[in-house]
């Protein structure tokens, strides 16, 4: 089974996600990892002299894969974890399967960084509001400080050198969604359906009431949306109108699970306890035409373009 990382948000750290590790657990066999950025959480005594920089923090991500040896991870990023996966993918493209982000800014000037800047000042913070001040400083501890003014340098660097823009997101090629919550006011639906465009293979989604804060979240809704959006898939190939190879993860047609064609190498079934699950899973049933088994990369071809495929000749694997 392909693992799935965590990354978290700036001024977050990896504790922040246990919770949501916890929930994806009781949903999945899968391996769950979460991701703690240099600097951040427990190790917010090590913050850079001169900040935090994007470059180095996917650098530093890159290392965690290769230090654990993770290959075909799914990786959800929240916020500026999103910018380090896709930055990231590119130097580990055989790491990394699938991207999704949720609340990921991308449109990165000057003036759009000093303006986030100026909301993450510490003085002002603990001045006003002091809940958030507490809160960050059970992430961080008493650096907790010192984690803003790092972050804050962190953005005035991608307001003057952006890293992810049209052409360098023209050499990603790995299967990506951008959501975004319809509450979230720190990131435009503009910015990320740009985003979406630029990428080869990406699509943009909005959740509807969701806002920025990830502790602000359903934890279990979240996790839902997670699973179904980094499923285990199968690739669908064929020949479209015009001559095109068409390749698409399941999850791009709405499903929860995986389907798979019955295959010599493997036996596969539905493995979940939710009736409710199951029962959808039974009772959906989608157009393919060739099929690829990611245990052999054997191809089953149909003898017929669009044939329905019935349960009889399909096993479904939800993980």
């Amino acid at each position: 089974m392909n693992p799935l990382v965590l990354i978290h948000g700036a001024l977050g750290c990896g504790a922040q996600l246990e919770a949501l590790k916890s929930e994806l657990a009781a949903l999945t066999d899968r391996e769950i990892w979460i991701y703690n950025c240099p600097g951040h959480g427990k190790d917010s005594s090590n913050i850079p002299e001169n900040g935090f920089e994007m470059g180095e923090l996917a650098i530093n991500f890159g290392k965690f894969l290769r230090k654990n040896n993770l290959l075909g991870a799914d990786i959800f990023g929240y916020s500026m974890g999103g910018y380090i996966a896709l930055l990231a993918v590119r130097n580990h493209p055989e790491r990394i399967r699938h991207i999704l982000t949720l609340g990921t800014k991308f449109h990165w000037t000057a003036e759009s960084a000093k303006a986030e800047v100026s909301q993450i000042i510490p003085e002002k913070i603990r001045e006003k509001v002091p809940k958030f001040a507490t809160y960050l400083e059970s992430l961080h501890g008493g650096n907790w400080e010192n984690v803003l003014r790092a972050t804050a340098k962190l953005m005035h660097k991608l307001g003057d050198n952006p890293l992810l823009d049209d052409y360098t997101a023209n050499f990603i090629q790995h299967p990506v969604v951008l959501a975004r919550g319809s509450r979230d006011v720190m990131v435009s639906a503009e910015e990320t359906q740009t985003m979406a465009t630029s990428l080869t293979d990406a699509t943009y989604e909005e959740i509807e009431g969701w806002p920025h804060p990830i502790q602000l979240l359903p934890t279990e809704e979240l996790a839902a949306y997670i699973l179904k959006k980094l499923a285990h898939y199968v690739c669908i190939h064929g020949y479209t109108g015009n001559g095109f190879l068409h390749h698409r993860p399941l999850h791009s047609y709405g499903s929860f699970g995986c389907l798979l064609l019955e295959c010599d190498c493997a036996t596969w079934e539905v493995k979940t306890e939710n009736s409710k699950i199951r029962q959808r899973l039974l009772q959906s049933d989608y157009y393919f035409w060739n099929c690829l088994c990611l245990a052999c990369s054997h191809i089953r071809h149909l003898p017929q373009f669009g044939e329905r495929i019935g349960l009889s000749r399909a096993r479904w694997l939800l993980l």
